[in-house]
């Protein structure tokens, strides 16, 4: 039995004074904005974690590798949205893409976990350290990247499948407290810079450094960075403009604000601009009809959070487009926790209907346009009973004491209706309680409220100037084994005692909700439940996405799964099904997880903690089957796939939540990959099959073949290279393609290789093409020449073995864009002095500044006109290109001198193109609503 007092006539309550501390964790934490990668990475977007693509794309910054490129938006993800969650720069559930850092979270058992998030890629690692202290990084990722740690500079490294080099190494300063000690640690390593092959600088970053002095008279600071601008050399740049509050440090919201976000051409000018427009909210995380629901946790449930409101996106002028976001600020309906009435109970703030305060709800876009968002509480399997066997085998049951409310999905409070007293009337009294249904004799777990309406003085235990009091207590009918009151069907009694008053008493019993208990709990954050697309306020019904996560062979139970093998681990949905409209068809998605390894389970079918196979391609979810139905529930399309997985390296240990120990897993590679579509037309099925085979060295696809729905086999092999280009794997170089050979039913109709021979640097010098009949000749198809300093290629031929025809590039603007092509001539038949000039002049094209941009664009047409006209050219076909930096073509002249121009409007979109006597040729138009 227990009991809850709540005396409403001297209901005093406190809020604390100390703001400065309120929802924190006792961390001094430098990152807040950083450490929101976490949840992208632990919860990724995907349909099995039902967390939805939610992506506002501003703009990218290039650079002279094409494969490197960084691109700058705000992603959305609802677990970073939670109570105990902190609003970053962006606002609360925000993330922006563009800062790039290493983010550390600290692990156990001699290693550390590390989070990377960098121009697109992301994944986790840990930190290990050996028998004589050298640390070493495992990946927990396995793709292609390679991490090494500078132990001495304390620093991280990671080189991509090209051999560019990304360098971490400014280092932010926090402090974790416990207790009455504070240590010192690094939360987030920045990336400073980015290198080519070469050694030759893509991108440099810059950051402001803030300091912040810990509380309490100590010398400790936090040290916090914050990416100010980056910088492409002969590209352009990226500015971020911040506001700044100290009072926001150690409050659930990052104390930088991002203002504006700033796409810059080498000569400074903007091209275009997001601004950011939030403010800071306040959200309530209890139920305000409880009236005695008071402070939780020692805070005051307010929490003041950055809210972001609308994204601006300004061109080259003062008009902007606006996309405005509108959040959930209620809770969810539905109340999946119990609570008692006359007080909030242990933990009723972590009731999982809280999760939908702060929830992004619509995106407004500027065509006009909407997005609604609708979320819920995720929901994952938990095997439950309410049979206590202390004997039993079955450790995964979780058994749900009925004598206290502990699982409160599985619990209820039922009232069992409320009675007055009065100690004037005699000091006890009866009350009547029925049959509790869950237990063979009836008897019932009881909690209570005591409400007192007046306090007597003229009790005879009551003595002068002394405070008055009064309380009931229920008289329990008996005690079960482990001595909780029980009582019984009928009449009960109650005691009151104090001085004496008058009062109610409210009466609860604890209930299982059902019985059987249904095997599940809620929570571990939010779930994507639909998806509606509006336009001039109406649903397009056709573009609205309903899911569901229950198994397909059973309604009743989720396909939810946690798997608890460390403290991070998301719900991952076996069966995910989506419905588009109103009842317009459905697809159902399989995943394979953890649980569907035969490796992974043991004798009783539960997952084991030690030796997990396969966790880095099964922890998040594998798409294994896809079926398709139309709005009768017809079959009409199917997707299968299988997997061969290959482990790799050894067992490492994770930390974990569970108190066993720490799990032990080990990483795999899918070396093989055999997916069959299926589409059904009536009584026919038409099928077709792709397999595809992985080098597990190299993480490359060396193999692929087809089968078409006639029964033609289609292979294709691939090497790399490893197979044939040793200088290039030695520099990091592992992506690049040599060869592709094509056969069809077994028979070669193609092939080609790509040769790397010129030891000075690591472009292609020459394609072969070899004869299907022979395959010992072969053709020359093209010899790259000459490439400059930067590896534009300058000078080409094709078919060179016949007599082939040389082509050379004219490279402008810092080397950034091709100005002119001459077919026929090799770069020594032009003349050097002319080839400076139309470089020289799209240099100051490039350079120029808003008010001389006109001029130096006529001076460079100028010039290439010159250029083509010369006779030193005649016999050759000349094509010339002017640009505006950052936005497009605005140019071409023809070999026949006919010239068309693009123009563009403020927001750097192509307008209309026309000709050399400013006749329009054709016009584009984009229709925006305010």
């Amino acid at each position: 039995m227990k009991k809850v007092n709540c005396i409403l006539l001297f209901l005093l309550v406190f809020y604390s004074g100390n703001m400065f501390s309120q929802g924190t964790d006792g961390n001094y934490v430098s990152a807040p904005s950083a450490a929101s990668v976490a949840s992208f990475i632990d919860a990724p977007v995907s349909l099995s974690t039902g967390i939805p693509d939610i992506t506002i794309p501003f703009f990218s910054l290039a650079t002279k590798n094409p494969e490197v490129g960084l691109g700058v938006g705000i992603s959305y993800h609802p677990n970073n949205s939670g109570k105990q969650q902190r609003a970053s720069d962006v606002g609360s559930g925000w993330s922006l893409s563009g800062s790039s850092c290493l983010i550390y979270r600290e692990g156990g058992y001699g290693s550390d976990t590390f989070y990377y998030n960098f121009m697109g890629r992301n994944g986790k690692f840990m930190l290990k350290k050996d028998v004589a202290g050298n640390k070493y990084t495992v990946s927990l990722t396995h793709d292609k990247l390679k991490l090494s740690y500078d132990q001495p500079n304390d620093s991280f490294q990671i080189t991509d499948e090209n051999g560019n080099a990304y360098f971490f190494d400014i280092r932010d300063k926090a402090y974790h407290k416990s207790g009455m000690k504070t240590w010192e640690y690094t939360s987030s390593y920045y990336l400073s810079k980015v290198k080519n092959v070469l050694q030759s600088d893509l991108l440099t970053f810059t950051y402001r450094e803030e300091h912040y002095t810990i509380p309490g008279g100590s010398n400790q600071f936090v040290r916090s960075f914050k990416l100010i601008k980056v910088i492409s050399p002969d590209f352009g740049s990226l500015d971020f403009h911040y506001g700044f509050d100290t009072a926001l440090f150690r409050k659930l919201s990052d104390p930088f604000s991002l203002q504006d976000v700033e796409l810059k051409n080498t000569a400074g000018k903007t091209i275009q601009k997001y601004t950011l427009q939030n403010e800071m909210g306040d959200y309530v995380y209890h139920d305000p009809d409880v009236s005695s629901c008071g402070p939780d946790s020692g805070d005051n449930s307010m929490y003041e959070k950055r809210v972001l409101r609308s994204v601006r996106k300004y061109g080259t002028s003062s008009d902007y487009e606006q996309i405005s976001f509108e959040y959930r600020t209620t809770p969810f309906d539905e109340n999946y926790w119990t609570y008692l009435k006359c007080k909030c109970l242990n933990d009723e703030s972590e009731n999982p209907k809280y999760r939908g305060i702060g929830l992004l709800s619509t995106i407004r876009y500027p065509t006009g346009g909407k997005t609604r968002y609708e979320f819920e509480p995720n929901t994952y399997y938990v095997k439950k009973t309410n049979v206590y066997d202390p004997f039993g085998l079955d450790f995964s049951a979780s058994y749900v004491n009925p004598s206290a409310l502990e699982d409160r999905d599985a619990q209820v409070l039922e009232d069992l209706g409320t009675f007055s007293f009065d100690s004037h009337n005699g000091n006890s009294g009866t009350f009547q309680i029925s049959a509790n249904p869950d237990d063979a004799q009836g008897n019932s777990y009881l909690m209570y409220c005591v409400n007192v309406d007046v306090l007597y003085t003229d009790g005879p235990v009551w003595a002068p100037d002394t405070p008055t009091n009064a309380d009931v207590k229920l008289t329990p009918g008996g005690y079960d084994n482990a001595g909780n009151e029980l009582f019984t069907p009928g009449t009960n009694t109650y005691q009151i005692l104090g001085t004496g008053g008058a009062g109610t008493v409210n009466v609860k019993r604890i209930r299982y909700k059902s019985v059987p208990i249904p095997n599940y709990s809620t929570g571990h954050g939010v779930r994507i439940k639909k998806i509606e697309f509006l336009s001039s306020g109406a649903v397009v019904d056709s573009e609205t996405r309903t899911y569901s996560y229950q198994k397909f062979d059973d309604n009743t139970i989720t396909s939810g799964i946690v798997h608890r093998l460390d403290d991070h681990s998301p719900v991952i949905y076996r069966n995910v099904k989506e419905t588009v409209g109103q009842n317009k068809g459905y697809t159902r998605y399989y995943f394979k997880t953890l649980y569907d390894s035969p490796d992974n389970i043991d004798a009783d079918g539960n997952l084991k903690y030690t030796d997990i196979m396969h966790y880095n391609v099964l922890r998040n979810g594998l798409l294994d089957k896809k079926e398709v139905f139309d709005a009768a529930g017809s079959l009409v399309a199917k997707e299968e796939n299988t997997f061969v997985f290959q482990p790799i390296g050894d067992f490492y240990r994770l930390n974990t939540n569970e108190s066993a120990g720490t799990a032990s897993i080990k990483n795999s590679v899918i070396t093989k990959q055999t997916n069959v579509t299926t589409s059904f037309m009536g009584s026919d099925a038409i099928s077709a099959t792709t397999e595809s085979v992985r080098r597990a060295l190299d993480l490359n696809i060396i193999s692929k073949k087809n089968i078409t729905p006639e029964g033609d086999v289609i292979e294709e092999s691939y090497t790399y290279p490893r197979d044939g280009a040793i200088r290039l794997w030695a520099a990091g170089i592992k992506d690049p393609v040599l060869s592709v050979e094509t056969r069809k039913n077994g028979v070669t109709v193609s092939k080609s290789q790509t040769l790397y021979d010129d030891a000075s640097h690591y472009y292609p010098t020459s394609q072969l093409g070899y004869l299907p009949d022979d395959l010992n000749q072969s053709v020359k198809n093209v010899i790259y020449d000459i490439y400059d300093e930067k590896g534009n290629i300058v000078q080409y031929r094709t078919f060179p073995d016949a007599a082939g025809l040389p082509v050379t590039m004219i490279w402008g603007y810092h080397k950034t864009m091709p100005i002119a092509r001459i077919e026929g001539a090799k770069l020594s038949d032009l003349p050097a002095s002319l080839v400076a000039s139309i470089v020289s002049a799209s240099d100051a094209d490039a350079d120029a500044l808003p008010a001389n941009e006109a001029a130096r664009e006529n001076d460079l047409i100028a010039a290439l006109d010159i250029f083509r006209n010369d006779p030193a050219l005649k016999g050759f076909i000349t094509t010339t290109y002017t640009y505006d930096p950052m936005v497009g073509m605005t140019s071409m002249t023809s070999p026949g001198g006919i010239t068309e121009k693009y123009r563009y409007d403020s927001f750097n979109r192509l307008q209309k193109v026309i000709n050399a006597s400013g006749i329009t040729l054709k016009e584009y138009k984009y229709h925006y609503k305010n």
